[in-house]
């Protein structure tokens, strides 16, 4: 369902604005397209813009590649990525891509599951972009990665009391909760996820692992009624 809004987003856009600014907003959205598993769709994109781009304009591209490689954890390929984004930030003075590589430089980290230098990354970044969501919740999985329980629930709070239903921020809250070993709270946050991703299609992976979290608890017998 995500990709199909994400989608009509994008062509309803694309009627609206220059061809060059469709390209990069399509590059910047590629998420969405990954989590659905349509690697070789973006892949193919991506290798068809190099030619449909003009410079310095190109190099955006390479957010892309780094999102499609942080995707597939590769590390090493997404960081080689990194400064030809920040070449083009230097020749054009856009500086709004070098929040975005910290945030995608946070992710490469967490993929090397060096959680503590990524926590820094996050911490940086959040002393001059407290409210960046995407950043809260990097730090909120590096702790809970470090089992640093206490500190992850007050991010993922953060979090939710701005986007109460999101599911991947009540999946995050239900495993801290359980880390924590408050079952009963983590059990609410696990449903909320599930319910929020019922139209989740069936290969998404986050919704997969909800429904199998919550159905191990049952034969383990927990009370999730």
């Amino acid at each position: 369902k995500q990709l199909h809004y994400t989608e009509e987003m994008l062509k309803t856009y694309e009627t609206t604005i220059a061809p060059l600014a469709a390209s990069i907003l399509r590059v910047i959205k590629v998420d969405s397209y990954l989590e659905n598993g349509q690697e070789e769709e973006i892949k193919r994109m991506l290798d068809a813009l190099k030619t449909q781009m003009s410079m310095p304009f190109d190099k955006i591209l390479s957010v892309g590649y780094i999102k499609y490689h942080i995707h597939r954890k590769e590390p090493e390929k997404a960081l080689s990525h990194i400064p030809t984004v920040e070449a083009f930030v230097k020749a054009t003075g856009i500086k709004q891509y070098l929040g975005l590589i910290e945030r995608l430089r946070g992710k490469i980290l967490r993929i090397q599951k060096s959680y503590e230098k990524a926590l820094e990354v996050y911490e940086n970044f959040l002393k001059t972009s407290s409210a960046n969501q995407s950043a809260i919740y990097g730090k909120a999985i590096c702790l809970l990665n470090l089992k640093r329980f206490d500190e992850a629930l007050e991010p993922i709070k953060q979090l939710l009391k701005k986007s109460p239903f999101n599911p991947t921020y009540q999946f995050t809250a239900a495993k801290i909760r359980f880390g924590l070993k408050q079952q009963a709270d983590g059990i609410r946050n696990l449903k909320t996820a599930i319910k929020g991703w019922k139209d989740a299609d069936a290969d998404y992976k986050p919704a997969s692992e909800a429904r199998a979290l919550l159905e191990t608890m049952k034969k383990e017998g927990a009370d999730v009624q």
